[in-house]
């Protein structure tokens, strides 16, 4: 049954179909059988880890820390899962004007693929939007209540002359896509995930460009420019879109 899917998930987002047998089958495997991460299981005998007994006399005692581990690899697969299927869909939202809660939801989910050096992992995650675009009011709905880590997320706009772009994120609108290059010099070392709209961009100092091919979604990534500003960009991510330099 399940190689109907990955001929589904082909077809519908025009990805290869070891992509969508990749997205599908690491969100499987992490739902095949979750036990209690609170216990840590020795032979027959369950004993409570919370009682520090197993950290001082059983080796099984790292069972805990590595059922923590699978529960956090089990809710990447799940966001990758998803955001694959947002990209696989995208379809029916392109053929009307851009949807930009779409957008907001991406964006969001880039945050779970891409690692912040550790002096940006304190305070607000911050957002930054220059430019006019419905994409503003769609992210403030979309990330209300929700964190990167422990960090609260805010939405901020900025001129594109700004002098300072103290942000995690920052979307350049189409309509100030001719800003990139200078906003790309003045964040070069500022670990800013600059996102772009516009078609050829990636190649011009954006990290990530949306683009509509053939009616869909897609991604442009540039990897060099993510780390040449100290950020790290998962395989997974990589995979779905298209790699440029």
């Amino acid at each position: 049954m399940r190689i109907n899917y990955f001929v589904v998930c082909s077809v519908l987002s025009g990805y290869p179909f070891y992509v969508c047998r990749l997205a599908l089958d690491q969100t499987a495997e992490s739902h095949i059988q979750k036990p209690n991460p609170y216990q840590a299981i020795t032979g027959n005998c369950h004993i409570p880890a919370a009682t520090g007994i197993t950290q001082n006399f059983y080796p099984n005692a790292q069972i805990v820390q590595h059922r923590k581990e699978n529960g956090d690899r089990s809710r990447k697969s799940f966001c990758l899962l998803v955001l694959f299927f947002l990209l696989a869909m995208s379809k029916l939202s392109a053929q009307v004007n851009q949807d930009y809660a779409l957008h907001a939801n991406i964006i969001y989910r880039f945050t779970k693929y891409i690692d912040w050096p550790d002096s940006k992992k304190t305070g607000d995650f911050i957002i930054g939007i220059v430019g006019d675009s419905p994409l503003t009011d769609e992210l403030k709905n979309f990330v209300n209540n929700k964190t990167v880590g422990r960090q609260k997320i805010v939405i901020k706009k900025y001129p594109a002359g700004a002098d300072v772009f103290n942000c995690h994120i920052l979307f350049i609108t189409d309509d100030e896509s001719n800003s990139l290059k200078k906003i790309a010099v003045k964040t070069a070392g500022a670990s800013v995930l600059l996102i772009s709209e516009s078609e050829g961009l990636a190649k011009k100092g954006s990290c990530i460009n949306f683009v509509i091919v053939d009616e869909h979604l897609k991604l442009e990534i540039n990897k060099n420019n993510i780390e040449a500003r100290d950020m790290n960009i998962a395989t997974e991510l990589l995979q779905l879109g298209t790699v440029v330099k």
